[in-house]
């Protein structure tokens, strides 16, 4: 069996090729930056040009990609969208979701649900998980911990906030609903009130303002349901980041690892970006305290992050979601908050208690190793999509 892969660097990219290998499918890689991920002419005629899909039993890739789906319905060959994304970066699924020729399997059990309700059939729930061959293969050298321990340790984006961009132009009554649809879903953890507050009468009357207050009703912006949900769903991460990490580092040694920043957070060590394979295995287990502040977008599924820092030992210390708790135990396997206070109560109290914490991060490690793993997972791509 031969598979062709459309890479783009995403941090499973490594994972994915090793998951080939292990079931013995041969496999050819192609790379291209998508000029628009749902229209590029440029794409399509490389495409038709230099690759001959009848050579290949599947195209396969992480997260789906609209213009792979066209050319393998085109040529009628499977396609296998494994996602790690959530909300997924296109616009118009009802054009290709529903190819024959689709396996889409996506990690959030509500985004999986919110597909199936539109009738798309192509679309798969499963959660992600751990590389366990790639976990056993590091070797946590005492000697490195001076360089990676921390107290509390955060691994992501900051995301730059777009609120102030999509207020601008609308009148005050308007951009005040935007302030406290992010200001009450700050407060909320385990549901995501921004799709219901986002209403197609908000969406016209932000849209209505935009007009009015343009110069030029041609230059006025425009936006829809999607692109204002991203964005509130980044601000209340954003929020939610920031606020935790000045907590955190008022009280304790904090380490911020990020290609963003911000100039107001106190006591925060910003140690920029870390490599996904090299760095971030040793700063998850030499942390005492992994925070996860969830990115609000993602409503009931368990990020990559998360399985990454249980399965190389350290403690996950997250915010609230569905299927985390379902997974694992909390105190037992990993620690979830549902409020600021509370990720301070738990933070401050197993710092101060090694043996326990240590235990939940033992427990956390095995029960991923065992149970969350991308082996299991591939195991049911293949056997789903036909290719065993």
């Amino acid at each position: 069996m031969k598979c062709l892969v459309y890479d783009w660097d995403n941090y499973m990219s490594a994972d994915l090729s090793e998951m080939l290998n292990d079931y013995g499918i041969e496999h050819d890689e192609i790379r291209w930056k998508f000029a628009d991920n749902e229209c590029d002419d440029a794409f399509l005629d490389w495409f038709e040009k230099n690759v001959d899909l009848n050579q290949y039993d599947f195209v396969i890739s992480i997260n789906y990609w609209p213009l792979v789906a066209r050319m393998c319905h085109k040529y009628d060959r499977k396609y296998i969208a494994w996602c790690c994304d959530c909300p997924l970066n296109i616009e118009h699924e009802e054009e290709t979701f529903s190819f024959p020729g689709n396996y889409i399997f996506l990690f959030d059990k509500k985004q999986y649900q919110d597909y199936k309700d539109m009738g798309m059939d192509r679309v798969y729930y499963l959660p992600l998980g751990v590389n366990a061959a790639r976990v056993k293969r590091y070797r946590f050298d005492e000697r490195l911990k001076s360089k990676y321990e921390a107290d509390i340790s955060f691994v992501g984006r900051l995301y730059e906030s777009q609120l102030p961009y999509i207020k601008a132009g609308l009148a005050e009554a308007t951009s005040n609903v935007l302030d406290e649809i992010v200001s009450v879903q700050e407060k909320i953890y385990g549901q995501n009130i921004i799709k219901q507050c986002v209403t197609s009468g908000l969406i016209d009357t932000m849209n209505a303002d935009y007009l009015a207050s343009a110069e030029d009703e041609k230059q006025a912006l425009q936006v829809n349901k999607r692109a204002v949900e991203w964005a509130l769903n980044a601000e209340t991460t954003r929020r939610n980041r920031l606020l935790l990490l000045n907590l955190f580092g008022r009280r304790y040694k904090t380490y911020l690892y990020s290609n963003q920043t911000f100039d107001k957070l106190e006591g925060v060590k910003k140690c920029g970006s870390c490599n996904y394979y090299t760095e971030m295995p040793y700063v998850f287990h030499f942390s005492k305290i992994n925070l996860n502040p969830n990115l609000r977008a993602i409503e009931t599924g368990i990020s990559l992050r998360a399985f990454d820092i249980m399965g190389y030992g350290g403690l996950l210390l997250s915010s609230y979601q569905e299927e985390l708790a379902n997974m694992y135990e909390h105190e037992k396997d990993c620690l979830i908050y549902k409020s600021y206070e509370e990720a301070l109560e738990l933070a401050d109290y197993y710092l101060k208690n090694d043996d326990k914490r240590e235990k939940i991060a033992l427990s956390g490690r095995e029960k991923t190793l065992i149970e969350n793993t991308l082996q299991k997972r591939f195991a049911e791509i293949a056997k789903i999509a036909g290719i065993e």
